[in-house]
């Protein structure tokens, strides 16, 4: 600008219009650029928070030098929030003090309770519950009279994780509810993703590990959908922590590593530190304690510095079990007492029992049980209240182990009961054998009764047979403590459990007799046959209990009741005796199913897949059987797998088998692929299958190939796949949950089988089979069916297809016509399985007198 008189001709003044032209651009600019910076800072915070500090600490210069309040308080009150999650708690403070003065210098009420929102979760990190929830709650009022939906579902959700804190489970529950809602409503998926995870770790931390998982499961997808590494990373580390209180070791290791790398990427110490002692916890249940201390060290240290007193006491009372299982008690006492130092704050409850719990097991390292029974019962006082199920359980079974320790055997097992019920509703079955083994050693004559207990219990309980026999097997195991052991049954299902792979349990297929020798026992249970089902176990040096015959008999009776109660519950295609063959023919064969006994008889020699498709009941693995005994690999395995019935976790072990050294204990166990080698692999249900198990499949078939879980060598197999499935595939792929590549891959043969109610013809041949088979098994004379009932069949649509008209030709057999009421044969299929299995297993406790 030329200044008046310097010899230049001075510019003529501007007018009062130019001046209010000019100066408006200037500020207009000035909150532009503010409002990038900020936006460069919000996007960043979802993956660099380093990156988010520096773009808001850009934008609060910029607004302090103009004077602009609102921008003032929107970026402190970034930076805050940025400050907490990487550990600065000081800072976030001080920065959530100038947002809220800038806010309130603004007069913006909406900006005012955001701030008070962040300044609230701040302070309660500082300890200041009361001074927290009070913020809190001002920030709600002032959100919900300003009618700003956003601000309100944020501060709930703020206000959810404080009342989690103060173990308010309920007050946590809705306000995290509330807040989904509110989320929902505005479409806002990153946040709404954020208050899933919300809800999932108020159930992780009442130990309700199932339901945590599946909130945590559909909040990390929405968490990667949106590009969130924050959010992922803490959906990652609470599943992780889920999985392995499921016991579910593989899944929890790949969450927890992939969490711990994302928190490299976010500077979220918070984060870090939690996933370090979930990750040192991990370690510890596997044995691998070295690893263990170094996480444990690491997660103390992080903890220390950012001054978060729940994560320290958490992280001394993970420390302190870890230097007690190593004979470290002289550490573990020091370890012990810093954390009782801290544990007297308020609002701590859980943190406090859990101090008190270590500081009991400290006692009874010590020999002063008595002791450690007050510091028990003072956890227990503290926890009874508030529900948090799981650390109550562990507080219930350590207070069971040290009264046995005392002789106290009543009282010991009136806390080990209520730990067991406890972990058989959360689910978790580390802590459920652990209170198996804590039982026996309390009671070591009472062995065969609380044997036999527990293998009732299992039967009646299990859905599946893979249920059913994995839960026998680890009963066994933890009560009996066999090297290897398995179940095979006559269909030709194989369940392993340690190391089989040189056993010789199928020299005795044949067999129909009960055998024990000093190292081995072999079982047979169900109905006597040409390939008779079995329970085959096997020890390095001795076989307890090897005298006792009559005991294993009950366990064969025991698993025989479970065995047929599942197979009355199964689809008919899934056991022989409900199969619609005789020899190799299909009824229906010439009629209905001519064209796709046609399909089979052409693509039987091939090697080509086939996707057999139809609804539940009409007979997919038949027509799967059928396909396999007219193919070259006739007398190859032929196995089958349920991918619906296995849950996900299991899934891919079963598919691809586990190596040695996989976790501390694990030893080598081939997957059905592998067992299958040569032979046909039938995948029913395979739209249920997972996406990520659906791409391993996919290398299978294109590759031949595949590694065990845990494993690195590749280990190929000549198979043939045929799947089935009752679901539109196409539909899923519509709606991404089954991938294109597979679906073509697997259909390059598809046979489609019709409903019961579309080939009505074929019931009274059907029928007709059906009651010859039923009698014979029954051991009752075949009836000839009468015409009026068999006209009531006909007309039936069957919604549950094969399955259902042979359950009501079951009962017509048994009952007689007159009874066989259509409409009530649902409900008399589960009332009578039950009842018989419940009979049998009482008549196996009145074979044991002596045993009561």
């Amino acid at each position: 600008m030329v200044k008046p008189g310097s010899g230049s001709k001075a510019a003529p003044p501007a007018d009062d219009t130019s001046l209010t032209r000019v100066r408006p651009t200037v500020t207009q600019r000035l909150s532009e650029e503010i409002e990038a910076r900020l936006e460069l800072a919000r996007e960043a915070y979802r993956y660099d928070l380093a990156a988010a500090r520096v773009h808001a600490s850009d934008a609060l210069r910029l607004a302090q030098a103009g004077g602009k309040f609102a921008e003032m308080a929107r970026a402190a009150n970034l930076i805050s929030d940025v400050c907490w999650h990487m550990g600065e708690v000081g800072r976030a403070l001080e920065y959530g003090q100038l947002a809220l003065d800038s806010a309130r210098t603004a007069k913006d009420r909406s900006l005012e309770a955001a701030c008070l929102t962040t300044l609230g979760m701040v302070t309660s990190l500082m300890g200041d519950l009361d001074r927290a929830e009070e913020l809190l709650n001002q920030s709600l009022i002032l959100s919900q009279a300003e009618r700003d939906d956003q601000a309100s579902a944020t501060t709930l959700a703020m206000l959810s994780s404080l009342l989690l804190q103060r173990s308010n489970f309920a007050g946590a529950m809705s306000c995290g509810q509330r807040s989904l809602e509110l989320f929902v409503k505005l479409g806002d998926t990153y946040r709404a993703g954020a208050a899933r995870l919300k809800i999932g770790t108020i159930y992780a931390t009442q130990g309700d590990w199932n339901t945590a998982s599946d909130y945590l499961s559909r909040a990390l997808v929405e968490a990667e959908l949106s590009g969130s590494l924050v959010n992922s990373l803490v959906c990652r580390d609470n599943l992780g922590e889920a999985y392995f209180r499921l016991g579910k070791f593989e899944e929890a290791r790949t969450q927890l590593e992939a969490a711990l790398q994302q928190s490299e990427a976010t500077s979220d110490m918070g984060a870090k530190s939690d996933i370090l002692g979930n990750l040192g916890e991990l370690h510890f249940r596997q044995g691998k304690l070295a690893l263990a201390r170094d996480c444990y060290e690491q997660n103390i240290r992080m903890a220390l510095q950012m001054e978060n007193i729940p994560e320290l006491l958490e992280g001394y009372c993970r420390m302190a079990e870890l230097q007690l299982a190593l004979g470290e008690v002289s550490d573990a006492e020091q370890t012990v007492h810093q954390a009782m130092e801290l544990a007297d704050r308020p609002g701590l409850r859980i943190e406090a029992a859990r101090v008190w719990r270590m500081m009991g097991n400290l006692c009874v390292a010590k020999g002063c049980c008595k002791e450690a029974i007050g510091w028990y019962r003072k956890s227990i006082s503290s926890l009874d209240d508030i529900g948090c199920n799981y650390e109550l359980g562990r507080v219930h079974l350590d207070c069971g182990r040290a009264l046995t320790e005392l002789g106290r055997i009543v009282s010991a097992h009136k806390h080990l009961h209520r730990a067991e019920e406890i972990f058989q509703s959360l689910g978790t079955p580390q802590e459920q054998d652990a209170v198996t083994a804590a039982l026996l050693l309390g009671s070591p004559g009472n062995r065969p009764v609380l044997l036999l207990n527990r293998l009732s219990g299992i039967c009646l309980r299990a859905n599946t047979f893979e249920e059913l026999a994995m839960g026998v097997l680890r009963q066994l195991s933890v009560v009996l403590g066999f090297d290897s052991g398995k179940i095979v049954d006559d269909a030709g299902r194989t369940f392993a459990f340690g190391n089989t792979g040189s056993d010789d349990s199928l020299v005795h297929r044949q067999k129909d007799r009960l055998e024990v020798t000093q190292s081995s026992v072999y079982c047979p249970f169900g109905k006597p046959g040409r390939e008779q089902s079995f329970l085959y176990l096997r020890w390095a040096t001795k076989v307890p209990l090897r005298a006792d015959r009559m005991l294993w008999r009950a366990v064969g009776n025991v698993i025989a009741v479970g065995w047929e109660r599942l197979s009355s519950l199964s689809a008919p295609e899934m056991t022989r005796t409900d199969s619609v063959v005789s020899g190799q023919t299909v009824v229906g064969a010439e009629t209905s199913l001519k064209d796709v006994v046609a399909v089979v008889r052409n693509v039987a020699p091939t090697r080509a897949c086939v996707l057999i498709r139809g609804e539940s009941g009409t007979g997919k693995e038949l027509i799967a059987r059928l396909i396999h005994s007219q193919s070259k690999r006739a007398d190859k395995p032929f196995v089958a797998i349920n991918c619906a019935a296995i849950p996900e976790g299991l899934l891919e072990s079963e598919l691809f088998g586990i190596e040695k050294g996989t976790a501390t204990g694990v030893t080598e166990r081939k997957g059905k692929l592998e067992l299958a080698d040569t032979g046909t692999v039938f995948l029913d249900e395979i739209g249920d299958m997972s996406l990520t198990l659906q791409a391993k499949l996919l290398r299978v078939l294109e590759e031949r190939e595949f590694e065990r879980v845990g494993g690195r060598t590749p280990i190929r197999v000549d198979i043939r796949v045929i799947a089935a499935t009752n679901k539109n595939l196409e539909r899923a792929i519509t709606e991404g949950r089954f991938r294109e590549d597979l679906y073509y891959r697997l259909n390059v043969v598809s046979v489609n089988l019709p409903p019961l109610r579309e080939r009505k013809e074929d019931i009274p041949r059907l029928v007709a089979h059906f009651v010859g088979t039923l009698s014979r098994e029954h051991g009752l004379q075949s009836k000839q069916i009468s015409q009026v009932t068999m006209a009531r069949l006909c007309s039936y649509d069957w919604p549950g297809n094969i399955r259902e008209l042979r359950n009501a030709v079951e009962r017509i057999v048994i009952l007689g016509e007159a009874d066989a009421a259509i409409p009530a044969i649902a409900a008399y299929e589960t009332a009578g399985t039950q009842s018989a299995a419940t009979c049998s297993l009482n008549g196996l406790k009145r074979g044991f007198p002596d045993q009561e």
